[in-house]
């Protein structure tokens, strides 16, 4: 594994860069980030952004959801948008590190996230069975 997943695509002021991986997103947060910064779980589906690609052999193929590292986006990334912070399950999200083997994540919902025509911990509830199935 790369020793600093953030700099994969150099997005910096371009936009908003996301990395598509928890691990990879908690390394740069408390790593990188003084002091340390959350980790958010965004719901981008209606959201227009590119994939940050490392290396030019990949540029020109269509991306495969495995192989994705970086997001960029854009526009802002409204709150509605956000579904929440993520945390290793009994660490609270201020935790100032985490710790290196993680079993689950805890999920502290944004009331404001909004899918469909649900707010809250009743859309996030939709959100998390995708990744519990």
């Amino acid at each position: 594994m790369d020793e600093a997943p953030f700099f994969y695509g150099h997005t910096l002021r371009e936009g908003i860069s996301t990395i598509v991986d928890v691990h990879d997103a908690a390394f740069y947060s408390v790593k990188y980030r003084q002091p340390p910064g959350y980790v958010y779980l965004i719901d981008a589906m209606d959201m227009a952004g590119f994939v940050v690609y490392n290396t030019m052999d990949t540029f020109s193929e269509p991306p495969v959801l495995e192989n994705i590292q970086e997001v960029c986006f854009l526009a802002p990334i409204p709150n509605t948008s956000i579904v929440g912070v993520v945390s290793p399950e009994g660490h609270p999200p201020s935790s100032p590190g985490w710790p290196e083997a993680i079993n689950r994540f805890d999920l502290t919902v944004n009331p404001e996230y909004w899918s469909d025509s649900e707010m809250g911990l009743a859309a996030a509830k939709k959100v998390v069975e995708l990744f519990n199935t």
